[in-house]
């Protein structure tokens, strides 16, 4: 298993779509995800060999679930990119 650390957290989503009343429901989403340690890329090592490709930096696993305790199959592609960027920012190596 690569080396990296477990990130959870909350976030309020507001729904895109208004209610009956024309108020922005939110909904207070549970984010569990894994996220690899990155390694950045060397060109050259000291003794001048060629160096190594950067590695990692990447989010394993990512589950979104809702108030309601289910867990969400589909997720926006805005939203996805949010909690991703959200999932690095609270990851620590």
């Amino acid at each position: 298993m690569p080396r990296g650390t477990n990130v959870s957290f909350e976030y309020e989503y507001e729904l895109p779509e208004p209610d009956g009343d024309g108020e922005f429901e939110t909904l207070l989403l549970d984010v569990d995800a894994f996220v690899t340690a990155y390694y950045p890329a060397v060109m050259y090592l000291r003794n001048g060999d060629p160096g190594y490709p950067a590695e990692g930096g990447e989010i394993e696993d990512l589950t979104v679930t809702g108030p309601d305790g289910i867990e969400w199959d589909s997720i926006p592609e805005a939203l996805m990119s949010k909690l991703e960027d959200m999932s690095f920012d609270k990851a620590s190596f």
